[in-house]
C-alpha cells in the first residue's frame, strides 16, 4: 500500500501578484488566515534565479552591476599591492559573475560597460595610464599576454555553454524546446554555437594542417564525430573564445602605437605568470607594460598628448625623441657606451649558460659517430642502447672546447683559423675536431629583429667561408634580444644547439629577457642624466635576491677575470638588502 506524504502549505515561501486592467496593484491574498507577501515587497528565488514584479531581468542586471561596483571598491580600498588586487579580481570577482551571466539574459552592450568599469580599476592596479588599450589587457596571443580574463569573453563562453547544454540534453523535451537566450542584437549565442559546430565539422574534413616548422603529431586531432557530449561542449566554448581573441587581434592591428607588437614576427612571446607578477616590482611591471605599448612619457608622446615640452632629444638634438630613439637610436648614447653596457649585460647572461654547457661537454666523452646499420629483409633491427634520448648538441661532439667572450678584454679571433679584423661576441673552438662556433649578439628595437639577423649573418659569412676553406667546420649564429626584453627565435635556436634542456632553456630565456629589460629601464631612467655604468650595475643587482647576490659574490671573489670594483658593488647591494 503506497503512503503519500502530506504536503504543508507555507505562505511565507509564496508570493502574490495582482494585476488590474494591465497595471500592478498592491492587493494581497490571505489563505487560512495567513497573508501571502507580494512580489513587489519581496522578490522570489526559484532555481537560483530571482524574480521581481516586472518578471524581467532588468532589475537583476542593475543589481549585478551594483554588486560588481561594490566588489571592485572593496578590493581597491584594501591594503594589498596592485598586482595582488589584480589576482583578487581574477579569482574572486570573475567567478562570482559567471552565475548571474548563466541565469539572466544580459545584453552584450551592458556587459561591455561592466568590462570598461573593470578595466578602469585594472589599469590603476597595474600602473598603466587610462589610455592603455583593453586589447593589451585581455589578449592571449599578444607578445606580452597577461593572466587576466575578459568579462565579455567569460559572458560569451558561459552563454555558449548554456546553449550547448540545452541542445545536447538527454531529455527530448528539453532538447527540442524552443528556448531562446537573448543577449541583444550585437551577439547571438545560438548563432555562435552553430558556427562553432560548423567550424569543428569543417576542421574534421580538412584534417590536421602543419603550421611552420612543427612536425607530424604535434597537434592533437580533435574530431567532432568522435567527441562525447562533454567534449563537444568544451570544443564549442573553445571556439567561442578563439573568435573573441580573433576580434581582439583585428583591433590590435588597427592600433598605430599600442598594436606595433603585431609586427614583431621574430620575437618570442613573454607570458607573465602569477608567480612572476607577484615577484616583479611595481615600477618594473609598469615600465614593461608601457614600453611595449609605447606609452612612456617621451618628449614626442608628451607633445602628442597636448603638452608643451620640446619633442627634440636633449642629448643629441634629434628633432623627435621617441622611445625607439632613447633605447636604441641616440648617437650620443651610443658614443657614451650606454648601449654597449646593456649589450654586455645580456651577453654575460648568455655566456653564463654557454659556459655551463662547455664545462659539461668537456667533462664527458664525445658522442660516437653516427653510423647506418643495415638489416636483412625480414629481420628486425637490434637496439644497441647507445642512442641518446635527445639528439646530441654541437658541443657534445668534442671535449676540448675553448670559450672566448668579448667582455672586459678585447676578443682576438684565432689567427690559425682565419685572419680578420672582425670581433664576434663569442667564439667556441675545438681543435681536435677543427670546429669553431661564432656567435654575434645584437640588442635592437624589436621591430628590427629580422633585419639585424640578416645583417649580422651577411657580415660573418665571409669569415665562415674562409675558415671552411682552411678545413674548419665553421658555423655562425647571429642572435638578437629586443631592447625591451623580448628574445628572438634565434636565441632559443642557439641555446638548443648548445645542448640546453627544456627547463634550462626556459630559465635561460627568462634570465636573458630580464637582463635586457632591466638594463633598458635604467637607460630610460637616466635618459636626461650623465652616464655612470657603476650606478647602472647597482640598479640591476638590486632586483636580485640576497641568495643570488651571495652566490655571485663568492663566484666573483674566486675568479681572476673580475675586477675588484664589481665585488665592491655587490657588497654595497647586499648592505642595502640588509637594511
Amino acid at each position: 500500500m503506497a503512503t503519500w506524504a502530506r504536503l504543508q502549505f507555507k505562505p511565507e515561501k509564496s508570493r502574490s501578484l495582482s494585476i488590474l486592467k494591465g497595471k500592478l496593484t498592491g492587493n494581497t491574498f490571505n489563505i487560512q488566515g495567513f497573508e501571502i507577501p507580494t512580489i513587489q515587497d519581496q522578490r522570489i528565488r526559484c532555481l537560483g534565479k530571482q524574480y521581481d514584479s516586472s518578471l524581467k531581468d532588468t532589475g537583476n542586471l542593475t543589481n549585478t552591476k551594483a554588486q560588481l561596483n561594490t566588489w571592485l571598491k572593496a578590493v581597491e580600498h584594501s591594503q594589498l599591492l596592485g598586482r595582488f588586487k589584480v589576482w583578487c579580481f581574477q579569482y574572486g570577482i570573475i567567478p562570482r559573475l559567471k552565475w548571474p551571466f548563466l541565469l539572466y539574459d544580459f545584453p552584450v552592450s551592458q556587459v561591455e560597460g561592466m568590462e570598461r568599469l573593470c578595466s578602469k580599476y585594472l589599469r590603476k592596479w597595474l600602473g598603466v595610464p587610462p589610455s592603455f588599450s583593453a586589447v593589451n589587457l585581455y589578449s592571449k596571443t599578444s607578445k606580452l599576454p597577461l593572466p587576466i580574463s575578459s568579462v565579455v569573453e567569460e559572458f560569451k563562453a558561459t552563454k555558449a555553454r548554456a546553449v550547448s547544454t540545452l541542445l545536447s540534453s538527454k531529455d527530448g523535451k528539453v532538447r527540442h524546446a524552443s528556448k531562446t537566450i537573448k543577449c541583444g542584437r550585437k551577439w547571438r549565442p545560438q548563432q555562435a554555437v552553430m558556427e562553432a559546430e560548423s567550424y569543428w565539422k569543417h576542421q574534421e574534413i580538412v584534417g590536421v594542417v602543419c603550421q611552420g616548422r612543427l612536425g607530424l603529431g604535434h597537434y592533437s586531432d580533435k574530431r567532432w564525430s568522435r567527441a562525447d557530449t562533454r567534449a563537444r561542449r568544451g570544443l564549442v566554448v573553445q571556439r567561442v573564445r578563439e573568435a573573441a581573441e580573433e576580434d581582439r587581434q583585428v583591433k590590435a592591428i588597427g592600433l598605430a602605437s599600442q598594436g606595433r607588437w603585431t609586427q614583431w614576427d621574430q620575437a618570442q612571446e613573454r607570458s607573465l605568470s602569477w608567480k612572476e607578477l607577484w615577484q616583479t616590482d611595481q615600477g618594473k611591471l609598469s615600465f614593461l607594460l608601457r614600453s611595449v605599448t609605447d606609452l612612456l612619457p617621451t618628449p614626442r608622446n608628451i607633445k602628442i598628448w597636448g603638452g608643451e615640452e620640446d619633442p627634440s632629444c636633449n642629448q643629441c638634438g634629434a628633432a623627435f625623441c621617441t622611445l625607439n630613439h632613447i633605447l636604441a637610436g641616440c648617437p650620443r648614447a651610443l658614443a657614451e657606451g650606454r648601449y654597449r653596457w646593456r649589450h654586455d649585460k645580456v651577453l654575460t647572461e648568455i655566456a653564463k649558460w654557454v659556459e655551463q654547457q662547455r664545462v659539461k661537454a668537456n667533462n664527458k666523452q664525445a658522442y660516437p659517430s653516427q653510423s647506418t646499420t643495415f638489416v636483412r629483409e625480414g629481420d628486425k633491427a637490434h637496439k644497441t642502447g647507445t642512442g641518446a634520448k635527445n639528439p646530441p648538441s654541437t658541443l657534445q661532439r668534442a671535449f676540448d672546447w675553448e670559450l672566448r667572450v668579448d667582455l672586459k678584454k678585447k676578443l682576438v679571433f684565432p689567427q690559425d683559423v682565419a685572419v680578420t679584423s672582425l670581433r664576434p661576441d663569442m667564439v667556441l673552438l675545438s681543435r681536435s675536431t677543427k670546429s669553431i662556433i661564432i656567435a654575434e649578439l645584437t640588442v635592437p628595437w624589436e621591430e628590427r629583429l629580422a633585419t639585424s639577423h640578416q645583417l649580422k649573418k651577411a657580415k660573418y659569412q665571409d669569415l665562415v667561408d674562409e675558415a671552411t676553406l682552411k678545413g674548419w667546420h665553421a658555423t655562425s649564429y647571429p642572435i638578437e634580444v629586443g631592447c625591451r626584453g623580448f628574445p628572438a627565435k634565434s636565441v632559443r635556436y642557439f641555446l638548443q644547439k648548445m645542448g640546453l634542456e627544456p627547463k634550462q632553456l626556459k630559465k635561460a630565456t627568462r634570465g636573458i629577457a630580464a637582463a635586457a629589460e632591466s638594463s633598458s629601464r635604467w637607460l630610460w631612467l637616466k635618459r636626461a642624466h650623465s652616464w655612470n655604468p657603476s650606478a647602472g650595475e647597482v640598479f640591476r643587482l638590486r632586483g636580485e635576491t640576497p641568495e643570488t647576490l651571495r652566490s655571485l659574490l663568492m663566484m666573483w671573489k674566486g675568479s681572476n677575470n673580475v675586477d675588484a670594483s664589481r665585488n665592491t658593488i655587490l657588497e654595497e647591494v647586499l648592505h642595502h638588502h640588509s637594511k
